[in-house]
């Protein structure tokens, strides 16, 4: 978490909220399917989780497989820190299991606008992400997603 050890001390170190994303919901929903052929240690083991970042272009950039999803996105963000790219202002990160605080923090500090998850997000996760604006789409397959923020009116 930045070094931070709640959502408050994001605050009082100066993080930002997050540019905007500048992708559709339907965009986003489909990015998923950039993992597709990408996850080359997933599709011989079927053990691992894997992160992408997609630039604002929309194009894939980075993609890290580890065993811990945690792991999958300091790779990727620290491939994109190594690459002089931070921060991350509207890019967006897609990962391929649920979307837990620590990914939405790890997001966050990056500076990242969007995160996209296969799976469901935590409560705490949903919370951090309205506090400082980013977009969430969890649940995403198959170009359909379940859109948690920004929330509709």
């Amino acid at each position: 978490m930045c070094g931070s050890t709640n959502i408050s001390d994001l605050h009082k170190r100066g993080v930002q909220s997050v540019a905007p994303a500048s992708h559709s919901v339907q965009e986003l929903a489909q990015m998923t399917s950039l993992l597709d052929g990408r996850q080359k240690i997933f599709e011989k083991t079927g053990g691992l989780h894997a992160a992408l970042l997609v630039n604002p272009q929309g194009q894939p950039v980075w993609v890290r497989e580890d065993v811990g999803r945690h792991n999958a996105v300091d790779k990727v963000i620290g491939a994109a820190i190594m690459d002089r790219k931070i921060p991350l202002s509207d890019w967006t990160l897609v990962v391929s299991g649920r979307i837990g605080y620590e990914l939405v923090q790890k997001s966050i500090c990056a500076g990242i606008s969007a995160i996209v998850g296969v799976s469901a997000p935590t409560s705490l996760a949903v919370d951090l992400a309205a506090q400082f604006g980013l977009t969430l789409l969890a649940f995403a397959r198959n170009g359909i997603a379940k859109v948690y923020l920004p929330s509709s009116p």
